[in-house]
């Protein structure tokens, strides 16, 4: 028994001196741990904070972006739409500043077409006539349209 007291009492001394020198290094070595614990749970707070802001920042940038597409494909599609009309209109113009031209110089060619066939006729009349004088003209009738055609000239005179 006096084993047991003796082993009891070295116990109590022992517990007694890493009570004494050991308290004051281990409290502090809590405090520490728990200083540095809460340190990085504030920060690892305030590290989320900062990635949900960013996060939302981005968001909202990504959605303006979106807007941004949306605002740029509609102005590109209708920009697109207006080049279309005005190629269309000047085609159509084209064709018909080219319809007219040729309009024109069909007129022009049958002009020129009638004009030269006019002016064939009147040679063929003029060359018919000619002909049918000479056949129908008798010697007595050619003197007296020869002394008639002088009597006009002496009379101008």
């Amino acid at each position: 028994m006096l084993e047991f007291l003796f082993k009891v009492v070295n116990f109590a001394v022992l517990f007694f001196l890493l009570y004494k020198f050991i308290k004051k290094p281990l409290v502090n070595a809590v405090k520490e741990r728990h200083t540095t614990l809460k340190k990085a749970l504030e920060e690892a707070t305030e590290a989320k904070r900062l990635w949900e802001a960013k996060y939302r920042e981005y968001e909202d940038k990504l959605k303006g972006i979106e807007e941004e597409a949306r605002r740029i494909t509609e102005e590109i599609i209708a920009e697109a739409n207006r080049e279309r009309e005005r190629i269309l209109r000047e085609a159509e113009e084209a064709a018909a500043r080219i319809k007219r031209q040729a309009e024109m110089a069909v007129e022009q060619e049958i002009k020129t077409v009638t004009r030269r066939l006019k002016e064939t006729i009147a040679d063929l009349t003029v060359e018919l006539a000619e002909r049918l004088v000479r056949e129908s003209i008798r010697p007595e009738d050619q003197e007296r349209l020869l002394s008639e055609y002088v009597k006009g000239l002496r009379r101008l005179n």
